[in-house]
């Protein structure tokens, strides 16, 4: 492949990256706006992912789940959507806990962490670029650990530096056994959005509900939930329908770019602007996201590790000397 097929056929995916960009960053200044219960959202999000998952795959043809040739990309994609709900569990925490502008940009570091797990476990090459926006957002991990427990952190409470940290290693995780999941045979998206919701419906099902039985007397559910949960599956589904048509190692650090939309969301309608140390670390996260993404595409892996390519179906692309 050529070094630039994947401009020429980003068209086909960088609009559906962008929706899913806009749509998760949106979603997270939403519900600061409207306050809306961690419970309801988790309800609502795990419904609207059943349903698009389901209506996907029913539109797709219905493939089997129950082919032995499927099981080893059903059992990664499986457990990419467990580790998945555990992060977005750690998120809650961290969301509930700090300001939205600082949260957003930590966890969005959770792209340079998956570059880190690609290197390791899929013995790919970071490219000079890629190793200095890790080095950035190691940097803002840092200031943000001296500033973020600090009381001019917005009256934010301890405990969400470290839970952003735990959502940073999860969603790294997630990236990397989605990539590996998809690179088996057999693979295809909409077995893939299903069984993604079925990691939902064990993992944030449970923790919504356990919180809905702690305050039985408050109402389920409400428009600004719903208005969130239907953001978040709208760009979960641009970012995974992204991957499917373009380079998984372009794709999913440019997905980590939501902070900006979020960000600017709270300044703007919310008024939720950091402190400097918290622009300082804003500041050094996202350059380190970019630098993440355009180096991305120079990337490659070790000759060892190029086993299994995806079939013909799947258009992830990988690029080749």
């Amino acid at each position: 492949m050529t070094r630039g097929a994947p401009a020429q056929r980003a068209a086909a995916w960088a609009p559906l990256l962008l929706v899913a960009v806009l749509c998760n960053g949106l979603a997270a200044g939403v519900w600061k706006q409207t306050g809306i219960d961690v419970r309801s959202f988790c309800v609502l999000f795990v419904i609207g992912k059943a349903v698009a998952g389901a209506g996907l795959w029913a539109a797709r043809g219905r493939r089997s789940f129950g082919d032995r040739a499927s099981r080893p990309f059903l059992g990664f994609a499986l457990l990419a959507s467990v580790i998945n709900g555990l992060g977005w569990i750690a998120y809650f925490i961290a969301f509930e806990r700090g300001p939205l502008a600082l949260v957003q940009s930590v966890t969005a570091a959770y792209t340079a962490f998956a570059a880190v797990l690609a290197v390791l476990f899929l013995r790919e090459r970071l490219t000079r670029g890629q190793a200095l926006g890790v080095g950035l957002v190691i940097a803002a991990g840092v200031l943000l650990a001296y500033a973020g427990e600090a009381p001019s952190a917005g009256g934010a409470r301890s405990g969400w530096l470290a839970a952003s940290f735990v959502a940073v290693g999860l969603w790294g995780a997630t990236a990397v056994l989605s990539k590996h999941a998809f690179q088996q045979p057999c693979a295809d998206d909409p077995r893939f959005f299903v069984v993604n919701a079925l990691g939902m419906v064990v993992t944030i099902l449970p923790y919504g509900l356990s919180l809905a039985l702690a305050e039985p007397s408050r109402a389920l559910g409400s428009a600004g939930a719903l208005a969130v949960a239907l953001l978040y599956v709208a760009g979960h589904l641009g970012v995974f329908a992204a991957i499917a048509r373009g380079p998984a190692s372009i794709v999913n650090p440019l997905a980590g770019l939501y902070p900006i939309p979020a960000i600017a969301y709270g300044v703007l309608i919310l008024g939720d602007v950091p402190d400097r140390l918290g622009w300082l670390a804003v500041a050094l996260v996202l350059p380190g996201v970019v630098l993440a993404a355009s180096g991305a595409g120079a990337t490659r892996a070790a000759p060892q590790a190029v086993k299994n390519q995806p079939p013909p179906a799947i258009t992830i692309h990988e690029e080749r000397t």
